[in-house]
């Protein structure tokens, strides 16, 4: 499998490294948390939804709860920024950070594809260079 494709069977555990090369922080390494949090939205035309999210925590090791002092993992002007695991497969996209960078959101790639289709109509979502 090519860098940056994704991974139709991939599936995130806790505690997998995650990284991502933002604008701002460039690459950065970050763990996979096991919590998801709802996030409320409305957008420019009114409409209210609500979506599961999930987490990237900076500066913490397997077996770890609490992060330690190192940089941060997202800061504002890295949103956006593409999250890859150790194989260079594409997991989702950073949308918002909190605690000084350490706490990260972001959209996992296959809910990212589905609501492409169930916004548009799509049958198939087919990234650059996907293929």
């Amino acid at each position: 499998m090519r860098a940056g494709c994704i991974n139709p069977s991939m599936e995130l555990t806790g505690g997998t490294a995650l990284y991502k090369y933002g604008a701002i922080t460039e690459v950065t390494r970050g763990i996979y948390s096991k919590l998801k949090t709802t996030v409320f939205r409305k957008l420019a035309n009114g409409e209210e939804f609500r979506t599961e999210e999930h987490v990237i925590l900076a500066g913490v090791e397997e077996g770890q709860e609490v992060p330690r002092g190192e940089g941060p993992f997202l800061l504002p002007g890295d949103s956006g920024s593409v999250i890859f695991n150790e194989n260079l497969e594409m997991v989702g996209l950073a949308f918002a950070g909190q605690m000084q960078g350490k706490f990260c959101l972001f959209t996992e790639v296959h809910d990212l594809i589905q609501d492409i289709k169930d916004r548009t109509g799509a049958d198939e979502v087919i990234l650059h260079g996907q293929r």
